[in-house]
């Protein structure tokens, strides 16, 4: 598809809520909730989703991935037990997905499943209508299975604009983006179709990041907000023993960055550490205009608050909010 009528189909998805608006507040939470068992009570996601229901700034909610533990099992009913609580939020859910509920699903502890399996049932019941969200109340999006022709089965890519600001999900996990060796105490062995399902996504990946910034430059955007689920080796690591599964990614990120010059942050999540800074991408130095936001996880189930304002110069504000208040 020629990239004008691309941006023509995105225009007309997006355009509703694109315009200019008053400052809007949204949630970012990842990697939550770990260790609960479907259909069983749990505080600290009670509590998060009636703090986020109470608060009337917030448009939706964007869970940054791994929806359980590694070591639980990937089974439908956990699927259907986490869509239910997450659909108790009033305001549209967002999900990009973890490694957790498919790419380590090979683990023994997990119930031996094969991923490739289990991402197409994580897609049939989370993105069964592409276009729109999940919540009480879902929003429309645009989906890069209904946008690039070349890669249908990207249901889970979305974009949306909200207030001169895009937004993008983009599928991609921990366990290096799904190369991790399978458990050799499980059922299923790795094979060549494990390796080309990589590789599909990564090139969706990088399809729908420009894409994002495609739309972000013609609609003259404020602001754009990248999320995944993978924390794509941002830390030190001399050896880029992480990083160098995400190095096209990354590349392509800091390139469109350093083009676009308002604000650009990436929200992830992966490695359960709240933060806020301005790692290295690629190069020496990062984008004066590029931050990295990570959500809280594991035992911590607490959120964060993101406010947009797209009078200020930064455009994004981060408060952490105690899911135990």
């Amino acid at each position: 598809m020629k990239i004008t009528l691309l941006l023509s189909c995105l225009f007309i998805c997006l355009c509703a809520h694109a315009d200019s608006k008053p400052p809007y507040a949204f949630a970012l939470l990842g990697d939550m909730p770990y260790g609960l068992k479907p259909n069983k009570p749990n505080t600290e996601l009670s509590n998060t989703v009636k703090q986020i229901n109470a608060d009337k700034d917030i448009q939706w909610v964007l869970h940054v991935g791994d929806i359980k533990s590694g070591a639980s099992r990937c089974s439908d009913e956990m699927y259907l037990d986490r869509l239910r609580r997450f659909n108790e939020f009033e305001s549209a859910f967002i999900l990009t997905p973890g490694d957790n509920e498919w790419t380590d699903c090979h683990r023994f502890l997990a119930g031996s499943y094969d991923p490739m399996e289990r991402l197409t049932k994580l897609r049939n019941i989370f993105f069964s209508t592409p276009d729109l969200t999940q919540g009480k109340h879902p929003r429309k999006v645009a989906s890069q299975a209904a946008l690039h022709p070349k890669y249908p089965l990207m249901k889970e890519n979305l974009m949306w604009a909200e207030g001169g600001v895009t937004y993008a999900t983009i599928h991609i996990t921990g366990s290096k983006n799904g190369r991790n060796k399978f458990d050799k105490l499980g059922r299923v062995k790795r094979t060549k179709k494990h390796d080309a399902e990589i590789r599909y996504r990564e090139a969706a990946a990088l399809a729908w990041l420009q894409t994002a910034f495609d739309y972000a430059k013609e609609n003259k955007s404020r602001a754009i907000l990248i999320a995944t689920q993978a924390n794509p080796g941002l830390e030190k690591d001399p050896e880029m023993r992480n990083k160098k599964h995400f190095i096209p990614f990354l590349t392509l990120l800091e390139k469109q960055a350093r083009e676009f010059n308002n604000p650009v942050v990436l929200a992830h999540g992966d490695s359960h550490y709240f933060r806020i800074d301005r790692p290295r991408l690629m190069k020496r130095h990062p984008p004066k205009n590029f931050l990295r936001v990570e959500s809280f996880g594991d035992t911590n189930e607490d959120w964060i608050k993101v406010y947009v304002d797209t009078q200020t110069p930064h455009v994004f504000t981060f408060a952490p909010m105690n899911s135990s208040q």
